[in-house]
């Protein structure tokens, strides 16, 4: 009786060691510097692509979902314009592959549910675009929205979240790093809301040149 159980007891440790991971919710936060990227053109519209290195890496298995917010450092914003040019928008919600960690270029993925916010300046959703499945390639994990825009539309953005589930990794786990901010449009902005302390030093310090100025071409008695 007693070799009964303990070989029962042996069997249930044996199913605990081989089944999978239970699936997690993974949530990631970056705040990015858009000083820090570049808007660039090569004939087919504007374009930023820049990772931010950022430690440390987050590990993502297939059946996790994912819960991504990317905030643009205070003031700053991204604006995307189509112009007609048959450039079409593109806005992607990347995490960069860490391959100081998994072997490179081996984040094949899939994901499911997938969907791309907009955020205002308060952090609201201005836009969602729903990408629903998508299967893509190497060195990143994490969903793409195409053709955000219509011809002749803009949006201004101060920062974006992404959702999605995976379903397939071809390293899984994989551990991935920064976002990775890759935006494809036919005009691409970036710009920033002065502070409060900076727009009043500045108003400040005209006022001060106004009042030096009318000094100076004040008439002699």
């Amino acid at each position: 009786m007693a070799e009964r159980a303990r070989r029962a007891v042996l069997g249930l440790l044996g199913l605990a060691v081989a089944a999978p991971a239970a699936a997690m919710q993974v949530t990631v936060d970056y705040v990015v510097d858009l000083r820090a990227a570049a808007v660039q053109n090569t004939g087919f519209g504007d374009y930023i692509s820049k990772i931010y290195e950022i430690p440390p890496s987050v590990r993502i298995g297939s059946g996790d979902a994912v819960d991504l917010k990317i905030t643009f450092a205070r003031g700053q914003w991204l604006r995307m314009t189509d112009l007609g040019q048959g450039n079409g928008s593109l806005m992607t919600a990347w995490l960069e592959q860490d391959v100081s960690i998994d072997p490179a270029n081996t984040s094949i993925f899939g994901v499911v549910n997938a969907s791309i916010d907009f955020l205002g300046a308060g952090g609201s959703v201005i836009r969602s675009v729903q990408v629903g499945s998508l299967a893509s390639g190497e060195a990143h994990l994490g969903p793409e929205a195409r053709d955000v825009l219509g011809p002749g539309e803009s949006l201004q953005f101060s920062g974006y979240r992404a959702y999605f589930d995976v379903v397939s990794l071809q390293n899984d786990p994989s551990h991935d790093g920064g976002p990775w901010l890759y935006v494809n449009a036919d005009r691409l902005q970036i710009g920033a809301v002065p502070e409060v302390s900076a727009a009043a030093m500045m108003l400040a310090g005209m006022g001060l040149v106004g009042i030096a100025t009318r000094r100076r071409h004040r008439p002699t008695l």
